[in-house]
């Protein structure tokens, strides 16, 4: 009935728009990468700004979804909601940080995770690499039993070594760092 909802659904259901938003995650994780140790201010700015500029895309699209799915279309979808989260996690972290002044390390380290996991959008629009994903996923309890060999094998190196080598002297070979004078030492040398 509404002309301008059936218009922004045919906007948000269009494959171009997806297209676009899955360039934007793309290009807003390669920036989240361009962070490096001594890095100049206008690097930094740069990236802030960049970053700034995506959150406002990312929310214009949610709020563009909301409107054309309603809220009740719009949370059925799971990839909707992690959506949601990961906006409006985002503009908390930035609310945060500019009416306190302070950047929140936990919390915006845990915001950009979340903005990075949104590469698995990225799964649904590519047909192969869904079935790649599907092939990993079930494969995930026998990787479980392997690890649990494997976590077997070094408790039982470690004790071993540990009732081998704790009374040698340290030297070149074995030192401060690399010993086994005890378990935890012996299952980090193992490693």
């Amino acid at each position: 009935e509404d002309q301008m909802r059936r218009n922004v659904w045919h906007l948000v259901m269009s494959t171009r728009f997806e297209w676009t938003i899955m360039g934007c995650i793309v290009i807003n994780t390669l920036t989240m990468g361009i962070r490096t140790f001594g890095q100049s201010n206008d690097v930094t700015l740069a990236v802030e700004y960049m970053n700034y500029c995506f959150a406002i895309i990312f929310t214009v699209e949610a709020i563009l979804k909301i409107y054309a799915l309603n809220p009740k279309g719009y949370f059925r979808e799971g990839w909707n909601m992690f959506d949601f989260v990961v906006v409006v996690a985002t503009l908390a972290g930035y609310a945060i940080k500019i009416v306190t002044g302070l950047s929140i390390g936990s919390m915006a380290t845990v915001v950009r995770g979340f903005r990075i996991a949104r590469l698995f959008r990225l799964i649904r629009g590519a047909p192969k690499l869904r079935e790649l994903v599907n092939t990993i996923i079930l494969t995930l309890p026998a990787l479980g039993n392997i690890s649990g060999v494997l976590a077997m094998l070094f408790f039982i190196y470690a004790v071993m070594g540990v009732q081998l080598f704790s009374s040698v002297k340290l030297g070149e070979s074995l030192n401060a760092q690399a010993n086994f004078q005890n378990f935890w030492d012996a299952v980090l040398l193992l490693m």
